[in-house]
């Protein structure tokens, strides 16, 4: 297992690498875990939130939009939820598949 690291040499970058120690493998291990839990998660808001949004507007639209604007909601601000959650998953899959190659590089 190596652990790469760029370097600029005489204006070029140049790769260097090294082999992971067990404690470094170990993090990586240990934040490549988190990182799953958190992309399961994620996955779990954004479906919830998909049902959410998806329910409200199978629901009568005209009803549901003054409902909200009696209570002072926005219907907007269901998507703009599932939109960040959606986006906080994205970043979830990448933190993990950057961890993933660093463990099989």
């Amino acid at each position: 297992m190596e652990l790469s690291k760029k370097m600029q040499t005489n204006g070029a970058s140049v790769l260097l690498f090294r082999t992971l120690t067990g404690m470094e493998r170990n993090l990586l291990k240990r934040n490549l875990s988190r990182t799953e839990k958190r992309i399961a998660q994620g996955r779990e808001h954004v479906e919830r939130q998909r049902q959410i949004v998806a329910d409200k507007l199978a629901a009568a639209h005209r009803e549901w939009v003054e409902e909200l604007q009696r209570k002072g909601r926005h219907p907007g601000r269901s998507a703009d939820l599932l939109r960040l959650f959606m986006e906080t998953l994205d970043a979830h899959l990448d933190e993990r598949d950057r961890l993933m190659s660093e463990l099989t590089h």
